[in-house]
Parts: structure tokens; sequence; C-alpha cells
């Protein structure tokens, strides 16, 4: 562009199109900068990068979407502490089973999810990792955002025995079957959230599978992730028990489908 201007003998022109070629040289290397910067947040932000001379995180912070970016601010200041979002949450995982951390908090939302379910039951064999909830206030809202002075501690509690189960689970009839990705299995239990199964095909944690709820008045298919699975071995054949966690159910169908046929 400048050899051009310099050629037509027009040297304001010139003046101008140098500029010009600096100006967009400099927006160039800004917009270059910027998503570099951003992609380096990204990394530090999902514990991707790591400095070798910093220590790791000793707790990590599920947070569901409504909370996650107010609970990072909360949090930021505290390298012993890495937040991530319910969407980061198998990133999470993998981080914890390499460097398993003291303390894992879930956010009380995240608690009721499939990725709930299956970031509780992966550590189930970390003896040493502190499941705990966060602990809410009358509106629903994180104590650790309500109160600036309360530690991460203080501020959530044991996840119980029950794990992940946020509602009732009723046992079924011995003889209620359900089909799992197009194969007869037994339902042993069943709630709103998830239903333990007991299963003629292998499933592994983190699977989606589609289950099939049929009775006398409804046949409905929901899609679920697997938390956990076991191997059983009877007399005839392996069996496979395994507990799931639903994906946007149909609470109504499915709590209705549980008093229908629930055992006694």
């Amino acid at each position: 562009m400048l050899a051009l201007c310099v050629e037509n003998g027009n040297p304001r022109q010139g003046r101008h199109c140098t500029l010009t070629r600096q100006t967009v040289d400099r927006q160039s290397v800004s917009k270059r900068a910027s998503a570099a910067d951003g992609l380096l947040h990204a990394l530090r932000r999902t514990s991707v990068l790591h400095d070798p001379a910093s220590s790791s995180p000793t707790a990590f912070v599920i947070a569901g979407s409504a909370h996650a970016a107010a609970l990072r601010r909360r949090l930021e200041h505290d390298p012993s502490i890495a937040v991530f979002s319910e969407s980061e949450s198998l990133d999470a995982l993998r981080l914890i089973l390499e460097n398993p951390p003291k303390m894992l908090a879930l956010d009380a939302a995240v608690v009721k999810t499939a990725r709930g379910a299956i970031l509780v039951s992966q550590l189930k064999d970390h003896k040493g990792v502190d499941v705990r909830v966060l602990c809410e206030d009358e509106g629903h809202l994180p104590v650790l955002l309500s109160q600036q002075d309360i530690a991460l501690q203080a501020a959530s509690q044991p996840l119980d025995g029950c794990g992940t189960r946020g509602a009732k689970r009723f046992a079924m009839k011995g003889d209620m079957e359900v089909v799992v990705d197009g194969e007869r299995s037994r339902l042993v239990n069943l709630s709103i959230t998830g239903a333990q199964l007991v299963m003629p095909a292998r499933v592994q944690p983190r699977q989606s599978v589609l289950l099939t709820l049929v009775d006398e008045k409804t046949e409905r298919r929901f899609r679920a992730l697997v938390a956990w699975s076991t191997v059983e071995l009877t007399q005839s054949a392996v069996k496979y028990r395994a507990g799931v966690a639903f994906v946007d159910p149909d609470t109504r169908v499915i709590e209705a489908f549980c008093h229908r046929n629930a055992l006694g």
C-alpha cells in the first residue's frame, strides 16, 4: 500500500497510507493479544495450566451456573481453593482423580444433578476426600456469598450417606421391569432424580442410557447418566447393577409411576 502511494507522487496520501497501515497493524496485534489473554485465563481458570512453583489446590468447589461467577470472585484470592462451574465438572473430576484434594464442596443445586451423581460415585474410593455440600441461607443463596467472613469448612456440611439422592426413593415390586437401551432390565428402586437397575448388559460410569418406564398406564422414555455400576454373579448368569441419574426428567410422570408400582 505504501509503495503504491509513493509511486503516484502523492506524499500526503503516502503518509495517510502509512498511518492507516500502522493503525491496522496495532489493531491486529491488540486482537491477537486479547485472544491470547482470554485463552490463558481459561486455562488457568480450569486448572489445565499449572505453575510448577505453585502448590495444587487443597479444596475444589463445584458451583451451579447461577452462583459460579460470584463464588469465583468471592474465593479468587485464596490459592488453596479452585472453583469450577457445573459445566466444567468433568474437567474437575479428572483433576481430582489425578491430584485428590482434601475437600470437594458441591453447590446444593449440583448435588441433585447427573453430573453431581457422577462426581460422588467416582470419589467413593478416595477416602481422603471430604465431600461436602455448600450450606444455603433462607433465600437459597450459598452462605459463602451472604457472609463474607465465613470459611469454606464452616459454610458447608458433610454429604450424608444417601449420596446424591435429593428425593425419596421408592422400592419397586419384585417383577417390575424397564427397558434400558433396548434390553429388558429389573427396576430395583426409583425416584424423580434417578433409579437403581439390574441389567444384562454392562454399563460404565458417565455412560448415557435411554431408560423406558412401562406399565399399564404409561410408556415414557428418559435419558439418564450412569453414576455407578457393579458386577453381580449368580448361578445362572452375570448381571450388572447400576445407579443412574435422570437428565431433565418429567418429575410428575415419574412420581405417578412410583406411586402406582412401589412395593407395599
